[in-house]
């Protein structure tokens, strides 16, 4: 639906969501297989906790697209019918607008992905206060994505200019659904982190030598998984620059500056991706993961297979990739 309204220039970024989404469902029915094998019969209530985050997160995103690629194809007939076939500037300034809401969407699925690698942290751990830190995460990203659209809510609203007040009312409308959707989110995800906390405190123990066995592979596919997702929105910034560009022109530095923004919550986002997973797997000195990875320690902190490594370099390639276009 969103792909043929807004053209095959943003085909890239819908297409990427689309694969996103399926991508975080098989995740996480993945996860619900190998704990509920792992942790075995005597462990039903971990099993059952997990069944249930397994529904909550697909339909989380579910609902979560759903409200967005209503919102875009809306705003896309809305915009180019007012402003008419003379003022063709606006009907692309669209036309990037949505490209910049398939990406916050992209934003907001690896947001679940990290609240799924925060409560399998918990479900090793058992412990309160592992709580709090996966909570702390959350409500880190949650002010990025919103500080996010914020900016692009007031750059677009200059570059697209005060003769196309509709244009920027429709971005302020974008504004608020991505935040009241991260902060939905965000509700689910403390929701059950106290459940899965409960739950495995009371049925697994801190002697489940299974349990802990079972988050070792879990913490394996999710790194795959950002990894998979860091992929697609390289590309997506890629286009998005390019869209941008074109349909703003390169003098225009606000188009250029909210570009910047994007970029930067990118890079921030695989930052916090980083460190959340290095403190899943046992570390919470996240210099001492960073440089693990770059030097001959590797052997010693146990990191040879180089998942958590693949994470750190792609964080950096990122911070370069991203210094090149600005």
């Amino acid at each position: 639906m969103v792909c043929r309204s807004v053209g095959s220039t943003s085909n890239l970024a819908c297409q990427s969501v689309v694969s996103i989404n399926s991508l975080v469902c098989q995740s996480v029915e993945s996860i619900t297989s190998m704990v509920c094998r792992s942790v075995g019969s005597t462990s039903n209530l971990a099993c059952q906790s997990v069944v249930s985050i397994n529904s909550l997160v697909c339909l989380s995103v579910e609902y979560i697209t759903s409200l967005v690629y209503q919102s875009v194809e809306s705003i896309t007939s809305l915009v180019c019918r007012s402003v008419g076939s003379t003022s063709n500037l606006a009907c692309q300034s669209v036309v990037s607008i949505n490209s910049l809401v398939c990406l916050s969407v992209e934003y907001i699925t690896s947001l679940v992905y990290q609240s799924v690698e925060s409560i399998t942290s918990l479900v090793c751990r058992s412990v309160g206060s592992t709580s709090n830190l996966a909570c702390q995460s959350v409500v880190s990203i949650n002010s990025l994505v919103c500080l996010s659209v914020e900016s692009i809510t007031s750059l677009v609203c200059k570059s697209v200019g005060s003769t196309s007040k509709l244009a920027c009312q429709s971005v302020v409308s974008i504004n608020s659904l991505v935040c009241l959707s991260v902060e939905y989110i965000t509700s689910l995800v403390y929701q059950s982190v106290e459940s899965i906390t409960s739950l495995v405190s009371k049925s697994v123990g801190s002697t489940s030598k299974l349990a802990c066995q079972s988050v070792v592979s879990i913490n394996s596919l999710v790194c795959l998984s950002v990894e998979y997702i860091t992929s697609l929105v390289y590309q997506s910034v890629e286009s998005i620059t390019s869209l941008v560009s074109k349909s703003v022109g390169s003098t225009s530095k606000l188009a250029c500056q909210s570009v910047v923004s994007i970029n930067s919550l990118v890079c921030l986002s695989v930052e916090s991706i980083t460190s959340l997973v290095c403190k899943s797997v046992g570390s919470t000195n996240f210099v001492f993961m960073t440089r693990a990875c770059t030097g001959d320690s590797v052997e010693k902190s146990g990191l040879k297979n180089s998942l958590w490594c693949d994470i750190h370099k792609k964080r950096v390639e990122c911070t370069v990739k991203m210094k090149r276009i600005i």
